[in-house]
């Protein structure tokens, strides 16, 4: 037998389990979306690449009102899904978002500051080392030569921090637009308050390649209800051919789910969805056989006599009642008992 030949013909050897951590708003796309009036049901299609054996997906960024009973994956290509659970992971703590470009601006910022700090302090000498002078025991002309140059010194301060301040107003907003921008990075792949749900996907995929995933969910805090929008034309729009009434069906849509729609198609659903419904607990039925008491020995009452009958029977004469005839049989037939 050829070595070579059972070498290439061997499956490759499959590695440990890949993990693929996503992040639901920012990896997939909204494909489909159905509201209900008390819930609306999403579909995500998630575009990724897979390792040969074992993958573990893990998305995060779900609602925290997700269904759990609701959730389900359908995997297109050669992928088989194993399983599929879901948890709530707890917030996650506070963190400062920072960059080695806000880091040197926030240090730019605190040089002008110390700066403008000396240029105050530079002119306060400049007033108390002016106000110490005393001008009649001073020579004029030595004098006048303080003045000017305390003007010149004051000028040249006064122009150093005009410089500041616009240096700063410039660095302040560098920093400004930089923390905007770390603001929206963190805002794609960070998880809010709202959005705390995790599902994780176990995926055994044949080959290595790229896989399309498609998660299906149910949430809670959506509904829609219908608007009704009733105009009535004037006469002048009736003799245009325009009808007098027109009624105008809209739709307001509200969610609380902390997902975005914009931009995703909706249809609205008027039935009440069957999915995450509780089956109902059945209680225990006691059954027994019905014994029907025995017929009685006494014949029926005589019926109710009506008023229209009473003259006719009471006219009647009164009748003795019946004897009855009861036979004692024993041996013989000779004793017989007559009972009135």
């Amino acid at each position: 037998m050829d070595d070579s030949a059972t070498v290439a013909e061997a499956p490759p050897p499959f590695q440990d389990t890949h993990v693929i951590e996503l992040i639901s708003g920012v990896a997939s796309k909204i494909t489909g979306m159905s509201v209900y009036t008390s819930r609306a049901e999403v579909t995500r299609l998630f575009k990724l690449e897979l390792g040969t054996g074992k993958n573990r997906i893990i998305i995060d960024g779900l609602p925290t009102v997700l269904d759990a009973d609701s959730v389900r994956a359908d995997g297109y290509g050669s992928v088989q899904i194993h399983n599929v659970t879901v948890l709530w992971t707890p917030l996650k703590p506070f963190t400062f978002l920072t960059s080695p470009l806000l880091e040197e601006l926030e240090m730019k910022k605190t040089n002008i500051e110390d700066a403008k700090e000396r240029v105050k302090n530079a002119s306060e000498f400049l007033i108390k080392y002016l106000g110490r002078q005393d001008s009649l025991q001073t020579n004029p002309g030595k004098l006048q030569d303080i003045i000017d140059k305390y003007k010149s010194a004051s000028h040249k301060l006064d122009e150093r921090l005009t410089d500041l301040r616009a240096e700063k107003r410039a660095v302040c907003k560098q920093i400004r637009m930089e923390e905007e921008r770390l603001r929206l990075d963190h805002a794609d792949t960070a998880t809010c308050v709202m959005l705390d749900c995790r599902v994780t996907i176990s995926v055994f995929a044949d080959v290595e390649g790229p896989v399309e995933l498609e998660l299906r969910y149910a949430a809670t805090n959506a509904t829609w209800k219908p608007i009704y929008n009733v105009g009535i034309e004037t006469e002048a729009g009736r003799m245009k051919g325009k009808p007098g009434v027109a009624l105008t069906y809209k739709a307001s849509i509200a969610q609380y789910t902390g997902e975005d729609w914009i931009g995703v198609p909706i249809v609205l659903r008027t039935a009440k969805p069957t999915a995450g419904l509780c089956l109902p607990s059945l209680c225990n039925w006691i059954l027994s056989v019905y014994d029907p008491p025995p017929p009685s020995q006494y014949p029926d009452p005589p019926h109710p006599v009506t008023l229209a009958m009473a003259p006719t029977m009471m006219s009647q004469p009164m009748m003795a009642p019946p004897i009855v005839v009861r036979a004692s049989v024993g041996r013989t037939l000779s004793a017989i008992k007559l009972c009135d």
